[in-house]
C-alpha cells in the first residue's frame, strides 16, 4: 500500500489548530529500540519510526491534499522499504532512507515565509534550525506559477554527514527554491 502512495503519505503535517500548537518526539527506550532508526546486531531490538513518519510523534496530524491527477511526483525520490511479507519495518535489519534531490531556499526566502504554506513538527525548535527542501511533488508548467509540495529537513548532527531529518511539509511557490548545485544526499532517520 505504502510503495503505491509513497510520495502522498509524506506530506502529512501537525494538526493546525488552537489545541495542537506543536508535536512531541516520541523518545525510544534504547534497550528495545535503536536510536539510528536499525535494528541492533546481536539484540533483538526494534526500529524507531523515522522522523518522516508520523508514527515518531505525540500528536494529531492531518495531511496536505495535492490536487489528484494534477500533481507530478518526484521520480528521484527513493524509499528504502524494508522488512517483508512476514517481517515489518519494526523488525527489518535494514535502515529505513529516504534518498532524494536537496534544495536550499533563496536568500530572501525566510523573509517571505508568508507566501509559504509550511507546517513545522515542532515550531520553536525549527526556528534555530537549517533548513533544505525535498520537493515531493510538483503542480503546475510555468515556472513562477509552480507550486512544490515538499517536506522539510535539517541536518541531524554534523552536516558534512549528509544525514538529515523531517521538521515540517507543506507547499511553497518553486520561485523560493535555488536550483543551481542539485546533489542527492541520503536521509538517514533516527
Amino acid at each position: 500500500m505504502f510503495e503505491h502512495r509513497s510520495h502522498r503519505w509524506l506530506l502529512w503535517t501537525r494538526a493546525v489548530d488552537e489545541d495542537i500548537t506543536t508535536l512531541k518526539r516520541i523518545t525510544f527506550d534504547p534497550t528495545t529500540f535503536d536510536g539510528a532508526g536499525a535494528a541492533a546486531s546481536g539484540r533483538s531490538g526494534m526500529n524507531a519510526p523515522p522522523s518522516w513518519s508520523w508514527m515518531a510523534y505525540h500528536g494529531g496530524i492531518s495531511f496536505v491534499e495535492p490536487p489528484k491527477g494534477s500533481v507530478r511526483w518526484n521520480d528521484a525520490l527513493h524509499i528504502n522499504f524494508t522488512g517483508t511479507e512476514t517481517t515489518s519495518w519494526l523488525h527489518a535489519t535494514d535502515n529505513l532512507w529516504i534518498r532524494a534531490p536537496v534544495f536550499e531556499l533563496v536568500a530572501d526566502a525566510s523573509e517571505l515565509f508568508d507566501k509559504m504554506e509550511i507546517t513545522y513538527d515542532i515550531p520553536e525548535e525549527a526556528e534555530q534550525r537549517v533548513k533544505k527542501i525535498v520537493v515531493i511533488g510538483t503542480l503546475g508548467r510555468q515556472n513562477d506559477l509552480v507550486t512544490q509540495y515538499v517536506l522539510v529537513i535539517s541536518p541531524k548532527g554534523n552536516p558534512e554527514a549528509g544525514i538529515y531529518e523531517r521538521i515540517g511539509a507543506g507547499k511553497m511557490p518553486n520561485k523560493f527554491l535555488k536550483r543551481d548545485g542539485i546533489k542527492q544526499e541520503v536521509i538517514l532517520i533516527h
